[in-house]
């Protein structure tokens, strides 16, 4: 979006690789361990991250900071299920032409644009990305039953701040469980569903409210596992 009007921003895509558990059987996915999704085959980002990319939950996040981050709707961020992990984001335009940016798979790029932010330093920060070498892209729409965290996000990006915070904040407990071996993987939709549903009025709030929200999900999310 750099130089661009943000006025003929149509839609903003983020793409997602699937994480560690994108290609096993669904039916065995309630067995899965924590040593199983942190085995990301693209990325390394730290074990938190990588458990919500095995849940696509990550993308979830990525929308409501998006939505944010660029002041759009919910509806005008889509997410993009992306293998290779070679385009990291798209923007259409008005006039249906989009942008798009790829690069090698380097949680480096990210930090360095950041740190450089609106400069580009001289020297790469990641290798040079060879497209032939690539040969082929692939996209596809995301599968909402395998990854049912992450509509549970996009349901809480068009219900408001108090519900983005709660879901966030039950998250963030759930992920620290199932690295500690303590819970299931899916226990992640059940509890994530449930913490919606008690936040999903909530709207909008104050900044001083924002503490308040996080500690009221982060206790409700112990109360329905049962853990005190």
């Amino acid at each position: 979006m750099r130089g661009e009007d943000k006025k003929s921003v149509k839609k903003l895509y983020l793409t997602a690789s699937g994480g560690a558990l994108r290609d096993l059987p669904a039916n065995k996915l309630s067995k899965v361990k924590a040593e199983d999704a942190l085995k990301h085959p693209v990325w390394n980002m730290g074990k938190k991250v990588t458990i919500d990319s095995a849940t696509l939950f990550n993308k979830g996040l990525e929308t409501i900071e998006a939505m944010r981050l660029f002041e759009v709707d919910a509806k005008d961020v889509s997410v993009l299920m992306h293998r290779e992990s070679i385009v990291h984001s798209l923007v259409e335009f008005s006039d249906g032409s989009q942008k798009a940016l790829l690069s090698v798979p380097d949680m480096a790029l990210a930090i360095e644009t950041a740190l450089y932010y609106p400069a580009r330093p001289e020297k790469n920060a990641v290798d040079s990305l060879d497209l032939a070498k690539i040969g082929t892209l692939n996209f596809g729409e995301p599968d909402f039953e395998r990854y049912p965290c992450l509509k549970i996000a996009m349901s809480a990006a068009n219900s408001g701040e108090g519900a983005c915070i709660a879901i966030s904040s039950a998250d963030e407990v759930l992920v620290d469980l199932f690295l500690k071996d303590k819970i299931k993987f899916g226990d992640f939709e059940r509890v994530l569903e449930k913490v919606l549903a008690k936040f999903k009025k909530v709207g909008d709030v104050e900044l001083d409210e924002v503490l308040s929200i996080d500690e009221q999900a982060r206790k409700y999310t112990y109360s329905v596992l049962g853990i005190k």
